[in-house]
């Protein structure tokens, strides 16, 4: 495992300023299985409609947004904005069709864009942009989980690695290090190594396939093994 980098984040509460006379009736005001520009919102998220090209989000509880800028600085926050703006002149709309959220060209001379605090271009959203269940910390996955969720994205892991040094610790005690290196080698090298189990895991709601070097568990995991193998049909490269 590369050298751990150790950030710290720091919440950043986003407000928007609220309009009088604004008619809510279109939007829900609790999300349900939502989308915004292709970010799935999770359920229970207040939704309200500021003006007519702008929506306030807040996330339930234990739930965040991970913001990732330029060099890599982690900002988080538990609410937000959506904004849609014309490139041109004229404005454009926030819109909700059947639980996804967007933006309508309405008199907009050009482009429409929807960004999240004015920080990011639609094209950039699905790199820099995460909602994280922080409530759902590192734990094996059921097949149900990995049917339903995703594979967490490789920003994030770089970002959570001490979750995952503390599992190893847990495996294989004050070992770990050289377990972790074992185990690395192995995908590095696409190595057949006959002791390195592949099991489910899932962690801020996310999925992802975990290796195992089985030879450096402690004793007492060894002699009560609990993990499962996901079989040979599963890619860890």
């Amino acid at each position: 495992m590369k050298k751990l980098l150790l950030l710290i984040p720091f919440l950043i509460l986003v407000s928007c300023l609220d309009y009088e006379n604004v008619k809510d009736e279109i939007f829900p005001n609790i999300a349900t299985k939502a989308i915004v520009d292709g970010l799935e919102l999770p359920n229970g998220t207040i939704v309200k409609k500021i003006g007519n090209s702008t929506i306030k989000i807040q996330l339930p509880k234990g739930y965040e947004i991970w913001e990732f800028s330029e060099d890599d600085t982690l900002k988080i926050r538990s609410e937000g904005c959506y904004t849609c703006e014309c490139s041109g002149v004229n404005g454009c709309n926030v819109f909700y069709v059947k639980g996804v959220y967007g933006c309508s060209h309405s008199k907009c001379t050009d482009s429409c864009i929807g960004t999240f605090n004015n920080s990011f271009t639609r094209a950039d959203l699905y790199k820099k942009l995460f909602i994280v269940d922080t409530n759902a910390k590192l734990t094996m996955a059921t097949e149900k989980d990995f049917k339903n969720l995703k594979y967490i994205p490789e920003r994030l892991v770089e970002h959570i690695k001490n979750e995952f040094r503390n599992f190893a610790r847990d495996l294989y005690g004050d070992k770990f290090l050289a377990a972790i290196k074992y185990v690395d080698r192995s995908f590095q090298n696409e190595l057949d190594v006959n002791d390195i189990v592949y099991i489910k895991m899932k962690i801020y709601g996310y999925k992802l396939i975990y290796g195992i070097s089985t030879n450096s568990l402690k004793s007492k995991l060894i002699s009560s093994y609990p993990f499962k193998g996901v079989g040979k049909d599963h890619s860890c490269k």
